[in-house]
């Protein structure tokens, strides 16, 4: 099923085979396997295909993990899928998939000033839904009940979760503390 969307969406855009193969790291013979389902893409070079057409990596993912059952590939369910839609987690709208955002589980607003002058209040948020992060990396979390946006760095026993204002203070949590979770990465396109 996933070929047939990819397929669908490289001739919708005008895409040649070619090119996307390319741009996947594949030859024309292996892109044309994927897109008759007669291989399945590693998750790599779906992310791939998925950063070329702007197409979510997520729903993409979902797709190609789980089986198609015969009713909803003889109603084209999944042409009904928004595969080439980010949800914007405010109004539960759904959004275009901009190219460098693919990998987004959903969009939100910065809510305050703590990131400024790299993340102004009000700027669109692109969060790719993870716990597996690098130290730095600037992340949506959850502390104490409410949603903060910051650079995350860790040692053994310890997040320290660190504003770009100098007026904010930084935060140190345990990392046994239930009152904290990473929800995801931010993807700064």
């Amino acid at each position: 099923m996933v070929g047939k969307i990819i397929r669908q969406e490289r001739i919708k855009q005008k895409v040649k085979s070619k090119d996307l193969a390319a741009a996947a790291g594949v030859d024309t013979g292996h892109l044309s396997h994927i897109e008759k389902g007669i291989r399945n893409p590693s998750k790599t070079i779906l992310a791939k295909i998925c950063e070329e057409l702007n197409l979510s990596y997520q729903f993409m993912l979902n797709i190609s993990q789980n089986a198609v059952d015969e009713d909803s590939e003889a109603y084209d369910v999944t042409s009904n899928v928004p595969y080439d839609k980010v949800l914007y987690a405010e109004n539960f709208k759904l959004m275009d998939c901009p190219k460098g955002v693919s990998g987004a589980s959903f969009i939100t607003k910065m809510k305050d000033e703590s990131m400024a002058p790299d993340i102004k209040k009000g700027a669109v948020l692109y969060v790719h839904y993870t716990s597996v992060i690098n130290p730095g990396d600037i992340c949506l979390v959850m502390y104490n009940g409410e949603a903060l946006v910051r650079k995350v760095n860790m040692d053994e026993k310890h997040f320290t979760l660190s504003a770009v204002s100098k007026e904010v203070k930084d935060i140190v949590v345990s990392v046994d503390d239930q009152n904290f979770n990473i929800v995801g990465t931010i993807i700064l396109s």
